[in-house]
């Protein structure tokens, strides 16, 4: 929010200067027509500027404005620019016909010159944005590595157990209980055997999204390896969360179908309850993890409690 509002201020105050350099830029060429061979001195002080001298001033200082332009602007300031330019570029060889004098050659060449050069810096501040583009799609890509799963776009092993232990150093400010949910697919491995990785994938995919459709704001899940997630829940009592989990489960065993085919899948899930059953992270998963072998011992398909013996 504070990075957009010093955005907008900064846009804002460029538009100002723009605007400001733009009724600059026209006084001087007004001054400019003035002056053009009209005999006239302008006095400062002992110091005593003629026509031509100060006409060579104002032209190079339109120029000057010229480059301003373009180096604070984009493509509509290059237009500009080069509108501009061509405005004191014709007045200059109007003002040379008119009074038959090649005196103002060199200023004439001075505008081709510097539209040359207006289009050569142009040319480079696209490029350069378009480098600065890339280096921040790049950028966005690996903070995307560092903090989620490359296939699921869910949070990664490490980053997971980080919010776990985030959320039990919160909870001493008033933060609800939490619940640690480890979930295995049964029988993964027959499934990738059978019908290869490219459909386990896109049933991990797939489930995964399932999943974050029943999950608060405040809920978490990440992929902790292979075909195990991590679902960090929060939840008023045992009851909530079996209720929680009932319809997670539901969901799960939908059919999934990818092109023309089938697959069916059941999960086997552990429960551990923050912090009765722990209070590091590293403890509520190892006792929701042996709690989700206990599902799976009992036939799979299951929601398991942790039971401290």
């Amino acid at each position: 929010m504070i990075r957009r509002l010093l955005i907008s201020e900064c846009n804002s105050r460029r538009k100002v200067l723009l605007f400001l350099g733009f009724l600059m830029y026209l006084c001087i060429v007004f001054l400019t027509q003035e002056f053009a061979f009209s005999g006239k001195e302008l006095q400062i002080g002992q110091l005593r500027i003629n026509d031509h001298l100060l006409f060579d001033f104002m032209i190079q200082f339109q120029i000057l404005l010229l480059v301003g332009f373009i180096l604070l602007g984009g493509y509509k300031s290059f237009l500009v620019s080069t509108v501009l330019n061509l405005v004191g570029f014709s007045a200059c060889l109007i003002m040379s016909v008119k009074n038959h004098s090649t005196s103002l050659l060199p200023d004439i060449l001075s505008y081709v010159t510097t539209e040359i050069v207006i289009g050569l810096i142009y040319n480079y501040k696209t490029r350069v944005k378009l480098q600065v583009a890339e280096l921040e799609a790049k950028e966005k890509a690996l903070q995307k590595m560092a903090y989620f799963d490359g296939l699921t776009n869910i949070l990664n092993r490490k980053v997971f157990i980080e919010v776990v232990q985030e959320r039990i150093v919160q909870y001493g400010e008033g933060r609800d209980d939490f619940y640690i949910i480890f979930l295995d697919i049964d029988d993964f491995k027959n499934i990738n055997d059978k019908m290869g990785h490219y459909y386990g994938d896109l049933i991990l995919k797939e489930l995964s999204y399932r999943i974050m459709r029943h999950l608060s704001e405040r809920d978490s899940i990440g992929r902790l390896g292979g075909d195990e997630l991590g679902l960090l829940i929060y939840a008023q009592s045992e009851n909530q969360i079996m209720e929680n989990l009932r319809k997670i489960k539901e969901e799960i065993l939908r059919a999934y179908r990818f092109e023309g085919k089938e697959l069916h899948v059941t999960v086997s899930m552990g429960v551990a309850h923050f912090p009765a059953d722990g209070h590091t992270s590293t403890e509520l998963l190892k006792n929701a993890d042996l709690a989700m072998y206990q599902s799976k011992a009992i036939g799979k398909n299951r929601i398991t409690l942790f039971k401290s013996e």
